[in-house]
């Protein structure tokens, strides 16, 4: 239910997106955003980002992975750790740093305190476990949901400072962060 959620609040992203640019191209999509009203790219960054948070385990979304991860079957396990999770980062980055353009630094600063909660409760609940699929996914918690998305919200903070090299350097961690965990 909780990723079947996620879906449709990325989706309607994309349909106001839409409606704006007249078309889903990438292309389209960022030559009409600057044109965007505020509120409503404020609105999108809030869909994609709890959207997206969900399929990546952000607190209080996180309990879908920790029942999902025990009941599939090791590959399957495997594939949700190392793949599904990093893609919701993907779609993050996609959006903050690509299609929505430059944004204000407090949306970084929200992905900063929700990673960090995440982060916290993840490596906590992970300290507890005794199967080792769930302590596999806390793990994945902590990392996607947490680390990598405070190293994305420390980038869209330095880039609406207007801090462009220390930008840069975060969204390099993030995404060498992102590697390392596929």
């Amino acid at each position: 239910a909780v990723s079947e959620a996620a879906t449709a609040l990325v989706i309607v992203a994309f349909l106001f997106l839409y409606q704006h640019a007249g078309s889903f191209a990438f292309a389209d999509i960022r030559q009409a955003t600057p044109s965007l009203d505020p509120v409503m790219r404020d609105v999108i960054f809030v869909l994609v980002l709890i959207g997206f948070g969900a399929k990546a385990g952000i607190i209080p979304f996180q309990f879908w992975q920790t029942e999902a991860y025990p009941a599939a079957p090791s590959p399957i396990s495997a594939l949700l750790s190392g793949v599904i999770s990093e893609l919701a980062i993907y779609g993050l980055i996609r959006f903050t740093l690509d299609l929505l353009g430059p944004g204000p630094a407090w949306w970084g600063a929200v992905m900063m305190m929700i990673g960090t909660a995440t982060a916290l409760i993840g490596v906590l609940y992970s300290l507890v476990q005794d199967n080792f699929k769930r302590l596999v996914a806390y793990s994945s918690v902590e990392h996607v949901g947490g680390i990598m998305l405070v190293g994305l919200g420390a980038s869209l903070v330095f880039r609406g400072l207007g801090l462009l090299p220390l930008a840069a350097i975060a969204a390099l961690a993030t995404l060498y962060h992102v590697l390392n965990h596929t």
